[in-house]
């Protein structure tokens, strides 16, 4: 019920998709950087419009393989990674495992249809899991979560605290 839900967000009359959207996210000033790795269309004009409302910026890997490239050119500029479980050319668990050992220590999110897959993600280095049939509310929760430490560090870093 819930992915009808996400689907009819992305897809309503632009009236009802600003009044709807309104509902499920807050305008945020940050200068996050995400990267989303996903290879369904309608998911990533779907995630496209959630974290540009949200205020993060991203990039958008849409295999496995470009997500592996992305973190090796940019993984020091990540806050997190939403990673899809099943895409071409290389899936997101054997991506995470890569990204892990060459890449990157930044939170990757695994996110698919199948939950049961969830031990599998933590297994292969995911830092959580959420199913995609998920409110928009609850994803933005995660991204929050799992980024709060990684800010901290950051913001330490450079003395911006």
């Amino acid at each position: 019920m819930a992915a009808r839900n996400l689907f009819w967000l992305a897809t309503a009359k632009p009236a009802g998709t600003a009044t709807a959207l309104r509902r499920f996210t807050t305008y945020m000033d940050t200068d996050m950087r995400l990267l989303v790795a996903e290879d369904e269309d309608i998911l990533q004009a779907l995630y496209g419009l959630l974290l540009q409302r949200w205020g993060y910026q991203y990039d958008l890997a849409t295999n496995g393989a470009e997500a592996v490239a992305y973190a090796r050119l940019r993984g020091h500029e990540y806050d997190l990674c939403i990673m899809d479980v099943h895409m071409p050319k290389l899936d997101g668990l054997e991506a995470t495992r890569i990204i892990r050992q060459e890449a990157g220590d930044f939170p990757i999110l695994g996110h698919s249809n199948d939950e049961s897959l969830e031990q599998k993600c933590v297994e292969s280095g995911m830092d959580g899991f959420l199913p995609k049939s998920c409110d928009p509310e609850r994803l933005r929760s995660a991204i929050e979560a799992l980024t709060s430490d990684s800010i901290a560090v950051k913001r330490r870093g450079t003395g911006a605290d």
